[in-house]
């Protein structure tokens, strides 16, 4: 299990995560001028986070085309690329709450800074960490992430409290496994608790020592830090067990690692394809995915150069990418969802919506775990995945919010996250760690990507200056040195309608994913098929009989909606 506490945060290192065997962090834009940084700038940015926050106004009409799943299989995809951490014995940086913070040397970050996930999309985050840790109870608690009477399957939990169920799954396997069942079972004893590295015994005993019962055990803690990532790490793992089903042969004794390795590549395949065909697209300029998935990954492969990156090593990880572009999802986020018939639209709801406080509080990492309603995920708040995996719903307020500069309120106030209001409000954290991390500004991105061949036509100063954030963008000098994260998402707003990413926030987004995803072991863009010659999900096994080429498919496949064919 990977440790991690809280959105954003640095991810400790523990047994079996040493340095040595951790990516790096690095720019690629390094060279580019540092941005002007002045005792007033930060105060400027702060100004500029406070206006970038929705209206009742606002919520009227900032509906995207895109399913809300869009959003959170971003978050699940981003904890499979990146868990980030600092090497203390190269120092350490400022916190982003710091009054006092400016700009770090960049090189020094580089140093600092380790990456404890692979980067492969190979769902290390989903199958967890693979290999002995050195720590017998840490390895012990990995191998019960796979089911004790049939190794083949990966081991989920049961909804608790039964009333008002939804009506998907209708097996009982509809909650990611808790401490509570693991201690239940008698295969894992507080004794061993105790024996973890400290850093997990953090994770499932509280400061006063009790045992957080609510705790997921799955391959990455992060995954049940909102009840929306769960409930996707949930129908992967679901997806995993249903394609162990569609196992070819007939089973016998002893196969079940034969079994679970088949299973897990395959699931690893449908993933990429899923990220490669169906996410990355709607997300991003459809041309620019194109282009790069037929030209190459001209931009990562420079970066590849910068940090001397040998193939068979692990994969750095841009900044730029990570501390800026891929946090558009931000803009996503909706401050409630129509979640199922008890927290949305029916005849007989509980409440008419599912509040964004109310998809933290009903999590393992909750300060106050499923509201106090038992260990395990009451069953009347399982995902109604018909209301979250289509596009051009007849419900507009089904979507994600449109990408753009006008985030949902309850993102200014991350109840989980302590005290600090700096650490409460995910915008202001944002603009702040782009300062932290030294990140070129947009202009200078945009004029690095033309050296190398890569036209990125730029949004002018009134384009960026415009909108509610107007008089501090222009206040700031941000209209001309405009910070990485603000641009992206100003030119979706401005370029994409809010629909997608325009082309600077395309080029880093995709041009990262699918560097990482070709230049990493076995990609699924150069496995051959029946699709000009590609790998297609035709050419996969047909799991509870669905053709997985769509979130709904997945999802059907999953048994999480209906599906005639199963």
């Amino acid at each position: 299990m990977l440790v991690s506490y809280s959105h954003g945060q640095n991810i400790p290192l523990t047994a079996g995560q040493e340095k040595e065997n951790c990516g790096h962090f690095g720019y690629l834009f390094g060279d580019a001028p540092v941005a002007p940084f002045a005792s007033d700038t930060l105060d400027k940015l702060d100004a500029v986070h406070r206006d970038m926050v929705e209206t009742i106004v606002d919520q009227a009409g900032d509906h995207s085309s895109l399913a809300p799943v869009f959003t959170y299989f971003g978050q699940f995809v981003d904890h499979d690329m990146t868990g980030m951490t600092e090497d203390g014995s190269m120092g350490a940086l400022p916190g982003i709450e710091d009054p006092a913070l400016s700009p770090q040397d960049r090189s020094a970050v580089a140093k600092i800074l380790l990456n404890t996930r692979t980067g492969q999309f190979d769902l290390d985050s989903l199958y967890g960490q693979s290999g002995a840790t050195g720590n017998d109870a840490l390895d012990k608690l990995n191998s019960l992430l796979r089911f004790p009477r049939d190794r083949a399957f990966m081991w989920i939990g049961t909804f608790g409290d039964m009333d008002r169920r939804v009506e998907f799954p209708r097996d009982p396997a509809a909650d990611l496994l808790r401490l509570d069942r693991l201690l239940s079972s008698g295969r894992f004893t507080e004794a061993d608790i105790d024996a973890l590295p400290a850093e997990h015994i953090k994770l499932f005993r509280r400061d006063d020592g009790s045992l957080n019962l609510s705790r997921a055990i799955i391959g990455d803690a992060r995954n049940d830090e909102n009840l929306f990532v769960a409930q996707v790490h949930l129908a992967f793992l679901r997806f995993h067990n249903r394609m162990v089903l569609a196992w070819p042969k007939s089973r016998r004794a002893g196969d079940e690692d034969e079994v679970f390795n088949w299973a897990r590549a395959n699931v690893r395949r449908f993933y990429q394809w899923l990220i490669v065909n169906v996410w990355l697209p709607q997300v991003c300029d459809p041309k620019i995915v194109r282009s790069i998935l037929n030209d190459g990954p001209a931009m990562f492969d420079d970066f590849l150069a910068k940090c001397d990156w040998m193939p068979g090593k692990r994969l750095p990880m841009p900044l730029e990418f990570s501390t800026a572009a891929f946090r558009f999802g931000h803009s996503m986020v909706r401050g409630n969802y129509d979640w199922n018939k008890n927290f949305g639209r029916s005849d007989n709801f509980q409440l008419d919506r599912a509040t964004f406080e109310l998809m933290f509080l009903f999590t393992g990492s909750s300060p106050n775990p499923m509201a106090g309603n038992g260990p395990r995920l009451p069953a009347n708040w399982g995902a109604d995945w018909d209301r979250l995996v289509h596009p051009m719903s007849g419900f507009s307020d089904r979507s994600t919010r449109k990408i753009d500069t006008v985030l949902a309120d309850p993102l200014t106030n991350m109840v989980n996250e302590g005290t600090n209001p700096i650490k409460r409000n995910l915008i202001a954290r944002n603009l702040r760690r782009g300062v932290l991390h030294n990140l070129a500004t947009a202009q200078e991105a945009i004029s690095a990507l033309g050296n190398l061949g890569i036209a990125v036509p730029q949004l002018t100063k009134a384009q960026i200056a415009s909108g509610a954030t107007s008089g501090e963008i222009k206040d700031g000098g941000f209209d001309t040195h405009t910070p990485l994260w603000f641009y992206v998402l100003k030119e979706a707003e401005v370029v994409g309608d809010g629909q997608r990413l325009g082309p600077l926030g395309s080029h880093l987004v995709a041009g990262t994913i699918i560097g990482l995803l070709l230049r990493g072991p076995d990609p699924v863009w150069e496995q051959p098929g029946s699709n000009e010659g590609r790998w297609h999900p035709v050419d996969g096994p047909r799991v509870s009989g669905q053709l997985v080429d769509s979130f709904p498919a997945l999802m059907r496949a999953a048994l999480l909606m209906e599906n005639p064919d199963a």
